[in-house]
Parts: C-alpha cells; structure tokens; sequence
C-alpha cells in the first residue's frame, strides 16, 4: 500500500505555472517508508518524464519517519515536500510529483512492485489484483483501531510472522 501525503490544492499539474514554479525549485524531496527499490523505480521514471527536477528520496520505517516528521515540525524547519507538508519547500514539483504518481505511468509502476495500485485501469482483467476479482472483508473496527494489539497476540499465539 501506498499513501501519499502531500498539503496542495488539487488541480491539473500541467499548468504552465506548476512547470515554471518547479523548474526553478529543481527538487521534489520525498520521505518514504516503502521499499527503496519501489521509490528508486518511481524516481526513475519521474526525473525521466521531468528532467529538470531531482526526486531526493529518504527512506525509513514508518515509524521512524513519522518521528522525523514530527522533529522537523517541532523545530519549524520542514525539509520535504511529500510524505505531509503544511508549506513544502517545493510545492510546483510536489505538484508534478503528485500529478505522476497518480497517472497510469506511476500506477503501473506500483502494480509492477507488485502493489495494488489505487487506478483499476492499470490491471489486467485476468489479474487475481483486479477490483472485479477481489473479495473484500471489512475488519471489525475494534481490530482495524488496535491492529498492533491483535498482531502481538497473533504472534503470540502461533509465533512470529514469516
């Protein structure tokens, strides 16, 4: 699963100004606690369809990052641009950035992390990951709201996870 968390109005990143404002940030800087080798692969192809922009990526658990996040806040001195940001350092490549992840490029990235990506079109029909194909089974509130709980007497019980 991947969530991104960016603080900008939603519009079409394509505006010339969103281009412009970006090109003389020259950087989007995104915290991740996904697997490096799934932010490389988006880095990638992002610098690639915006090569004026360099996507620095910080990787930690998500723990982790959201102590960083918190210190950086605490200290007023925020330094990325995706991840949650109520002023980002570079809100015209946040923007870009945003805008890609969410298109069929950066969704087919996701799917082939083998990731389910939040567009249905980029599955193949035939995929056991396509919405049409998929069971869903709500999670009572009370294990959703203390999943760690559950998963320590889980563990407990049967052993540690795999």
């Amino acid at each position: 699963m991947v969530t991104v968390l960016v603080n900008i109005s939603v519009a079409p990143a394509q505006e010339s100004s969103f281009v412009a404002g970006a090109k003389k940030e020259g950087k989007v800087v995104l915290y991740v606690s996904a697997q490096l080798s799934l932010a490389q692969a988006i880095s990638k192809r992002f610098e690639g369809k915006y090569p004026f922009l360099k996507l620095e990526i910080t990787r930690t658990s998500g723990e982790n990052l959201l102590n960083r996040i918190r210190t950086e806040k605490l200290a007023g001195k925020i330094l990325f641009d995706v991840v949650y940001s109520a002023q980002p350092s570079h809100p015209n490549g946040a923007r870009l950035f945003a805008d890609f992840l969410l298109s069929p490029e950066g969704q087919r990235i996701i799917f082939e992390d083998r990731k389910i990506p939040v567009r249905s079109d980029v599955i193949p029909e035939n995929s056991p990951l396509h919405p049409g194909g998929l069971e869903i089974f709500p999670g009572p509130p009370k294990v959703v709201t203390n999943l760690s709980h559950y998963a320590a007497k889980f563990e407990e019980i049967f052993g540690p996870r795999r």
